[in-house]
């Protein structure tokens, strides 16, 4: 790969239409969270051609932040894989040189701009962002449903450079569509002067791969996705930052003065901002209904009125339906047997109201119970189970599920 090119230590160098159209720098941080005093973590750079397509170098450091690393369920990293890593004012030439006088782009360019602005600012150095390429815009929809819908191979999410790959290939599909002219008519590249700061240092970088055989294996948790896809451009920086701040379920003081300042920075009307925390909240719901949880239906409960959701119809018509969804169904087929008697369908049903089941008499998909009396049944309700995956049980195992 191509070296990036030594930066000036004052200020940069004017650079001609050509040039500034043809390189791109994309970006991603992985953060201790989502403000202005938050730092960096990790951080992924591809260096693209916009005008052949082609990578020409790529970059990757996590980041010792001097503090708590943040929410390890998120993006994987801990104390202890940053305990031997550069500071950012230990890569800060590292990074300037594959920025300046490049176009910037990023998937929610907005947050990883202010996020790096913040870094360099702290080392002492001046950052002009210029104006990028949101792929996040580009696309309207977050990082990984765009890649799903664009077959584009997202190897592990929330890892700086592979987050970085991927809104690089996600950005060559939209240079392929067009948005090429938007790099010589839109865009600016961004500046950083250094002045006269430490001496440079180079080759500090450290790895997730490098750390990976000392430090403990991270089990991520499933956090609380939003699934953005929005018609309104303007409103997407500040869905994806509200689905990172609702990961958990709760929305801090903190969170929701950071969410306001998101949000007078962006432009946003009342009304753009209570669709927002409309669709945040109607998406929240479909995913706690999925993963069954008394405790998060309970956090949702003390969300909504947070998110500005005072409309009782509307939170009773979701937990309606979240409830629907939560209750155990049953469905049978076939003569059933408990303990070797057979059972009249009628008092099967009434054993399983009287558990708290619902009866139903097709198989669905969500927590469905199919009820057999042979489990090598070729009925359609089998055959159904069966292509769903969903559970098949015996009388007597049914016995034991609702506690005879």
């Amino acid at each position: 790969m191509e070296t990036a090119r030594p930066i000036s230590h004052t200020n940069s160098p004017t650079r001609s239409p050509e040039k500034i159209a043809a390189k791109v720098a994309v970006v991603d941080t992985e953060t201790t969270g989502l403000y202005r005093d938050d730092r960096i973590v990790e951080v992924g750079i591809v260096l693209l051609d916009s005008q052949t397509c082609e990578i020409f170098d790529e970059f990757e450091t996590l980041v010792n932040p001097g503090r708590d690393v943040g929410p390890t369920r998120i993006h994987g990293i801990t104390a202890s894989m940053v305990a031997a890593a550069p500071s950012f004012d230990e890569i800060v030439y590292e990074v300037a040189d594959r920025l300046n006088g490049y176009i910037l782009s990023a998937h929610n360019l907005a947050f990883d701009q202010r996020m790096i602005d913040s870094e360099f600012t702290r080392a002492g150095a001046i950052f002009e962002p210029g104006r990028g390429l949101c792929t996040l815009s580009l696309s309207r929809m977050r990082l990984d449903l765009a890649c799903q819908e664009y077959g584009i191979p997202l190897k592990s999410a929330h890892r700086a450079l592979d987050d970085a790959r991927a809104a690089a290939q996600l950005l060559m599909r939209s240079l392929e569509s067009g948005a090429n002219k938007l790099l010589s008519s839109a865009c600016e590249p961004a500046t950083i002067s250094l002045g006269h700061l430490h001496k440079p240092t180079y080759g500090l970088a450290i790895t997730r791969d490098d750390v990976a055989q000392v430090t403990e294996v991270v089990r991520l948790q499933e956090a609380h996705r939003l699934e953005i896809v929005c018609d309104d451009p303007t409103l997407l920086p500040y869905l994806d930052l509200l689905g990172l701040a609702l990961d958990d379920l709760v929305l801090t003081e903190q969170e929701v003065r950071e969410l306001n300042n998101e949000a007078l920075s962006l432009g946003l009307s009342p009304n753009q901002i209570s669709l927002a925390h409309e669709q945040a909240f109607t998406s929240l719901m479909a995913d706690v209904g999925s993963g069954n949880s008394a405790t998060e239906i309970q956090l949702m409960k003390v969300l909504a009125p947070r998110l500005g959701i005072n409309d009782r119809s509307m939170f009773a018509t979701h937990m309606s339906k979240l409830s629907a969804e939560l209750t155990p169904t049953v469905c049978f087929t076939g003569d059933i047997f408990i303990k070797g008697h057979f059972v009249e369908r009628s008092k099967l049903e009434q054993l399983a109201l009287a558990a708290g089941w619902r009866v139903d008499g097709t198989v669905t998909k969500k927590r469905c119970t199919l009820l057999v009396g042979d489990v090598n049944s070729q009925s359609s309700k089998m055959e159904k189970a069966r292509q769903l995956g969903i559970k098949i049980a015996s009388g007597d195992q049914f016995a034991g599920l609702i506690g005879l």
